[in-house]
């Protein structure tokens, strides 16, 4: 479906939808780029995302030569390309689904469409000042139009009579109302798709890319070569649309059938390779997705490299075991709920965290790579922050809609993005706390800004797959747990949700380890965990919080790239003005505000981090 959705069923939403895969790579085309280069790019791009996705192996090695270590010849490498050679971008209308989550919607359209028309009404009010500037300049000069001035005499039309910081302005707004006219293609009901043709000279980002027509779709196919060292100025070879040439069910080692053979027509390309990608006949695919979900649940995969399964690639631990999954997940349709159920309900991951004879395996299996008992590991970054906000009640568990954003850091999210000699608008998160304490898979990602928290738990980026998280200790992550606003609310609300269903202190103690640990605490524990919050009750009763406004606007600095002179101006921040934010120090009382303090101790817990 995300390869060849579009051939498989041209009428379901759902296909339609999927084939979005081929157009989450990155793409950068500027003025200053070749198109025949970004072309190529996207194709190197798709080549080896579906190399590394599905079949754990990455041909990015054999774009220049046959790959070193595993038998993928070069040749191989653009026979999958050619596959890919007549897609092209294209935006499928797909008409909003009943199932589907359109809350907000309106809203986020409606204040988009307020922000264009007011940057559009600023950049008129600068051209009525041009025009006045420029009726003014042709009667004190005698003339009565601008025709009747010489071309090379003419005052510069478009910023005529402007100051400096004006002149600026004027180009800033540009850049704005192209962002937010692209922001409201957004809320269309199109599906970012392909399709199968020549290029459609799709020229303006701020308008749909429709498929063309029948008679537009008349030209000629791009024919896929072999490129010497990789190069786009060095075709050799031509080649046809294939399958890899070293497994069984290739087109180059054994007599084609219908499976195997990837047909030279336009159409139909990708949905062969998909077949042949997901046939029962290609356990390949099936050992990748069972060790997939196998490193999700483990932290390591039976095969610890889940993206190269080659020579260069680890061993598996349990080669019986992998082969064992992959065809009971095929015999029983590919489900990936059901394999989930089966690995959760094994002896394997039900085990303690705590080996039975520790001696024992620290000798014989210091890497628990036998899986002797169950690997502790961190939470990921988005788990983390979810569970957090489940554990305080804050946790918004609405399911689909578009992209959220969330409360991230107030200096990185005023800090400048710039964008080809602008900025863009500033970030700021959703004014309700309904609508931004959202589950994390739903918070709307920018790559040019990314919320500190999880970055440094180690979240991966968007721009490629990720065959593993990094799993690092560092000091920036204790900054992060006990120092950052987010854990520190987030302990406030706990504490304050705590104080509410208790009646003594020590009840309320008894209840933040078990809502945060999920235990009672022993004895030792218990006191001195009494003992602080009754030293930090009196420090608070002491010491009343201040309050702290929200930022309503943020200055903006740059440097003119014409004149080199430095200019700024001012950006309102229109969401603040509705904002409602979450439980402050300032809310609550001293004994609350003690509490919290425990709450944020044990946040910052490897008990409450690490999964035994």
């Amino acid at each position: 479906e995300q390869l060849a959705g579009d051939e498989l069923d041209p009428d379901d939403p759902e296909l339609l939808i999927a084939t979005g895969f081929l157009r989450s790579g990155p793409w950068e085309h500027t003025g200053m780029s070749v198109a025949a280069v970004t072309r190529q790019l996207f194709l190197d791009d798709i080549t080896q995302s579906v190399g590394v996705s599905f079949l754990a192996h990455s041909f990015r090695c054999a774009k220049c030569h046959d790959h070193k270590f595993d038998p993928v010849p070069t040749r191989d490498y653009y026979r999958i390309q050619a596959v890919f050679a007549p897609v092209q971008f294209a935006d499928r209308k797909v008409e909003y689904q009943p199932y589907e989550n359109i809350s907000g919607f309106a809203d986020m359209k409606a204040r988009t469409e307020r922000l264009l028309a007011e940057t559009q009404a600023q950049q008129q009010q600068f051209k009525e000042k041009t025009d006045a500037a420029i009726a003014a300049w042709l009667k004190e000069n005698g003339y009565k139009n601008l025709k009747q001035v010489a071309a090379d005499k003419r005052p510069p039309l478009r910023w005529f009579g402007l100051t400096e910081l004006e002149k600026s302005l004027l180009k800033i707004n540009n850049k704005r109302i192209d962002y937010f006219e692209r922001e409201l293609k957004r809320y269309e009901p199109y599906a970012f798709s392909v399709y199968n043709g020549p290029p459609n000279n799709y020229r303006s980002t701020k308008t749909v890319n429709l498929i063309p027509n029948a008679k537009q779709q008349q030209g000629d196919i791009q024919q896929t070569f072999i490129l010497a060292g990789g190069a786009i100025t060095a075709p050799t070879d031509k080649v046809t649309p294939g399958v890899l040439s070293a497994m069984a069910g290739s087109n180059s080692t054994s007599e084609p059938n219908a499976w195997n053979t990837i047909p030279q027509s336009t159409a139909g390309r990708r949905l062969a390779l998909a077949r042949w990608i997901a046939s029962s006949n290609n356990t390949l695919t099936a050992r990748v997705i069972v060790n997939r979900i196998w490193q999700m649940h483990f932290g390591t995969g039976l095969v610890a490299t889940p993206n190269n399964f080659g020579q260069k690639g680890a061993k598996p631990s349990h080669p019986e075991l992998l082969d064992w999954l992959a065809t009971w997940f095929m015999d029983h349709g590919w489900s990936i709920k059901q394999l989930h159920h089966l690995i959760m309900t094994s002896d394997t991951y039900q085990q303690s965290s705590f080996p039975v004879d520790a001696a024992r395996v620290q000798t014989v299996d210091p890497n628990n790579r036998l899986l002797s008992h169950f690997p502790t590991r961190r939470m990921t970054a988005e788990q983390l922050r979810d569970s957090l906000l489940s554990m305080t009640g804050e946790l918004n568990p609405e399911m689909g809609g578009p992209g959220v954003f969330p409360e991230i850091n107030w200096e990185v999210a005023l800090q400048p993005r710039h964008i080809m000699g602008s900025v863009a608008p500033a970030y700021q998160p959703m004014p309700l706390p309904r609508q931004r304490n959202r589950r994390t898979l739903y918070a709307f990602r920018y790559r040019t800004l990314s919320d500190p928290m999880l970055e440094v738990f180690n979240r991966p980026g968007s721009e490629s797959s990720c065959e593993r998280r990094d799993e690092t200790t560092v000091t920036p992550q204790a900054f992060a747990l006990f120092n950052g606003q987010f854990t520190h609310d987030r302990a406030l609300a706990l504490a304050h949700k705590i104080s509410q269903d208790s009646k003594t202190q020590e009840d309320a103690v008894q209840r933040a380890f078990q809502q945060v640990v999920l235990r009672s605490p022993e004895s030792p524990e218990l006191q001195m965990a009494l003992k602080h919050v009754r030293q930090m009750q009196t420090f608070h009763e002491q010491h009343p919080p201040r309050k702290i406004p929200l930022p309503h606007e943020v200055k903006r600095e740059m440097i003119e790239e014409l004149t080199g002179e430095s200019f700024s101006w001012t950006e309102k921040l229109d969401l603040s003005e509705n904002y409602q934010q979450d439980l402050k120090p300032w809310d609550v009382d001293a004994a609350t505000r003690a509490l919290a303090e425990l709450c944020l101790v044990l946040m910052n817990s490897n008990e409450f981090i690490y999964l035994r």
